[in-house]
Formats: C-alpha cells, structure tokens, sequence
C-alpha cells in the first residue's frame, strides 16, 4: 500500500525570550534541536512519510539562520508580532499536500510514530488532530492539520485574536488523550528555559534503563505471567526489576517496629537496611515516572500495571477471563493472548514467556540503535 505523503511545518520565528537564545539552534547530540526533530520527522513510517518541509521563520527581516539546512523552504509571517499563529497561517499556505504536521522547533522527541498515532484519527471532515492531557490542555503545536485550517488562521489573526486556542475553536478538532499515546507526555515536552534544556542534554547524554509495562484487567494472570517471565529473563543474563503498581493503601513494615514508628513520627522516606536486602519507603506522593527513573543496577524494568504510563506495552488477553482488551492492540508493543488478537503488531501465546523473553533481551541488544528515557523509543 502506498505510503500517505503529507506535509511538515516546524515553527521556528519565536522571540526565546525564556532561553535566551534561537532554541532551534540548541546543539543536542551533535546536532541542533532542529536537525533532530527534521531527522525524526523524515523517516518514513508505515502508512506516513513527509516529502515537504517549511520552516516558519518570523519576520522577513531577520537574519537566514537555515540556509545550510537542506530540502527546506521557509514562510515569513505576514503578520509579525503576532505570535505563533501568524507563522502557522503563513506556513500552511506554502503546504504542498493537504495533510500538514504542524511541531514547534523546541519539542525534540516528537518523531513519526507520534504522526502516524494522529493520523490513525483522521476521519472526512476533521480539520485538525490534537493531542490533550487529562486536565484538558491541548497540544495545540504539534498536531495534525488540514491546509485549510490556515483560512481559519487568517480570520482569527483579522480580528484580533492571536492564540492558538482561538483557531481551534474554530476547526473541526478530534482530540486524542495523551495517556493514549506510545511515549505520552515524553514525547510532547517542550523545552523553554535554560534548566529544562540542561536536564534534557544530561538525560540525553546516556542510556537509562529501559522499561516496559504488562497490561491486563485483574484476574487476567499478569503476576503469573511475570513469575514466569522473570526467570527467563535471568537465565539470558539479565538483571531485572519488577514494580507493581497497586491501587489501595498498602504496607511494608510492622505496626510497633522501630521504622514503623520513624514512620508514623512523620519521616517523609523510611529506610530500612539487612545484609541481603534494603527498603526506601517513601511516605508521601511520587510522580511515577521519576520514581522509576531513579532504579539503578539494572537491565530491565518490568511494571505491572501503568496501563496510560509512557512506556511499552505487552498487553496481556486470556478468553477465558471473559474481560476486554484494556488497550487498543496497535498501541501495544506486542500481545500475548491465548487467542489472535485483531491489530496485534506482534502475537506470542500466554503459554511461551521464553519467546516473550527472548524478544526482549533482542531489543536490549540493540537498544544503541534507540534512546532510552526510562521508556523506549522504538523504531518505525
């Protein structure tokens, strides 16, 4: 089936006042931030592929700071000062395909799989495809868009209303939540001061461990099926952590012991150490995907549970269990189900955690090939 060509608009003609510098110029990996996104936007995908690219430089009288760059063209606003809506009008009237991807140049894990997740949404008449949050923030500058969003655009710069939100309200918007999305807030992060760019570059400089999350409605058999997995994964070598996500107010210690009393006096982490084995409790709320970040010594991390987590999914079905799929299977790095699953990238039977195993400690091999940020990019 031949590939949907569509076309790319990274917006580029903003002031970086919070930076303080061009952010599209901020050298990530040997490379700038706008090299990285145009490489990860390039690669082909399945059913996608961009074969026009413009850059929305702002003002016709600023310096041509992409002249180097190749296979791009770029549109000036016609309306300068007005912000990025005015570089999104002028951008899509330059579009050669009706089908635009629209990314800011200061969001540098936005790749093809993103685009091909969106434009699994597209439907007749949807004029734009846009990723939102559980508190309702739309991602309004990295979507998927129809050319003629950009008269929308032009009326709403006419009258006087300059932000993005002001367009989509004015379009025909299909709104997909982000924990829905392999990679979820990862992928969407923007960076707009100097401290989040330094926390990028730090993270980009290495491999964190990667992480993958067994799915499946209670009484499905993940804990079975993981007290399986785990020792195939040791007998190939591997160093594995398992966390299990649990939904009601467990605990560890023993009401009167000495660290239940550190506990109880109000310590905000709990430490408790024997020669084999040693516990850090922490006594108040954690942000999850920071938490497993800070898991060292490892190869692998295995959750149980995270279904709208940032990370891989190996969603778990059994027929009997008589429970629907908790995911849709194409969002799922693979399926392992005692029955074929429709839309399953990838199948292995409930029965055969080895093969299971076996194609993960492949994907550990390899992992050079992709970058891990405590979840794994993969490849198209």
């Amino acid at each position: 089936m031949d590939k949907m060509t569509i076309s790319l608009v990274v917006l580029c003609g903003g002031k970086s006042s919070r930076m303080g510098r061009d952010k599209s110029m901020l050298p990530v990996d040997g490379e700038t931030m706008l090299e990285r996104i145009l490489g990860r936007l390039r690669t082909p995908g399945e059913r996608v592929a961009v074969d026009d690219v413009v850059l929305s430089v702002g003002d016709a009288s600023e310096p041509q700071r992409y002249e180097k760059i190749t296979g791009v063209r770029s549109a000036y606003d016609e309306s300068p000062g007005c912000g990025p809506l005015a570089g999104f009008e002028a951008a899509l009237q330059a579009c050669r395909h009706s089908t635009v991807f629209v990314t800011a140049c200061d969001m540098p894990e936005v790749d093809m799989e993103l685009v091909e997740e969106l434009f699994f949404h597209v439907a007749l008449g949807t004029e734009a495809v846009i990723p939102v949050d559980k508190q309702g923030k739309m991602y309004g500058l990295c979507g998927l868009f129809h050319k003629k969003a950009g008269g929308a655009a032009k009326r709403c710069l006419r009258e006087g209303r300059y932000r993005v939100r002001d367009l989509l309200h004015e379009l025909s918007v299909v709104k997909v939540p982000v924990e829905r999305l392999m990679g979820g807030t990862h992928k969407l992060q923007n960076i707009n001061t100097k401290k989040e760019y330094e926390h990028y570059v730090e993270a980009e400089a290495g491999f964190p461990i990667p992480v993958f999350s067994v799915v499946a409605y209670s009484g499905v058999g993940k804990t079975t099926f993981l007290e399986r997995l785990i020792p195939e994964l040791k007998k190939r070598g591997l160093r594995v952590a398992a966390v299990k996500h649990d939904a009601h107010q467990f605990t560890i210690d023993k009401e009167g012991k000495d660290s239940w009393r550190m506990t109880e006096a109000g310590a905000d982490v709990t430490g408790l150490m024997s020669e084999r084995r040693a516990v850090l409790m922490e006594n108040r709320p954690v942000d999850t995907e920071k938490w497993i970040r800070t898991i060292r010594d490892v190869d692998i991390i295995l959750t149980e549970g995270y279904k709208f987590g940032p990370w891989p999914k190996l969603m778990l079905h059994r027929e009997a269990a008589g429970k629907p799929l908790p995911l849709p299977p194409e969002q799922c790095l693979a399926v392992i189900s005692d029955v074929p699953v429709l839309g399953a990238k990838r199948m292995f039977s409930l029965e055969d955690e080895a093969a299971v195993a076996e194609f993960l400690a492949g994907m550990l091999q390899n992992q050079k090939k992709y970058k891990f940020y405590g979840e794994l990019s993969l490849p198209s």
